[in-house]
Order: structure tokens, then sequence, then C-alpha cells
């Protein structure tokens, strides 16, 4: 199972919410490689390429999202 660990330096509990360059830098990433699938964003996380802001970084290398489904699940109809 691919899993990180990011730790930001002088980020407050409301972060998320909060103008923060250091965080979307990683988040988007992350976000582009296990939600739509897109493999050109790992090398921005293996290995981390910009550590500025960033206190501490963990990561299982590669990171490799699982494939996306190209068919829909069957159903099989009502009884």
């Amino acid at each position: 199972m691919e899993k990180a660990y990011l730790e930001l330096g002088g980020a407050g509990q409301v972060f998320p919410t909060s103008n923060n360059p250091t965080m979307m830098r990683n988040v988007i990433p992350w976000l582009k490689t296990f939600i739509d699938s897109d493999t050109r964003y790992t090398q921005f996380l293996c290995p981390l390429s910009n550590s500025i802001g960033i206190r501490a970084y963990q990561s299982t290398c590669p990171l490799v999202p699982s494939p996306v489904p190209t068919t829909p699940p069957t159903t099989s109809p009502p009884p």
C-alpha cells in the first residue's frame, strides 16, 4: 500500500483552509497521482522535489497508483 507522511514547518491547525503554497505544492501532485492516476506527478513526490517549508517527509517510493477501471462494473437486473 502506498503511503506518505508530510509535516509542514510553521503551520497551524487550520493550515488546510489557509493560503499555504507549501501544502498545495505537495497535495496537488498527490491528488493528481492517486485520484486521476496521472503518474506524471510522482516525480514531485518521490523523491520530494522541493523541501522548503517541510519539517519531515517519508514515503513508500516509488508511489504507483492503482489502475483506473476502464469498464463499469456489471450489474444484474432486478428480480
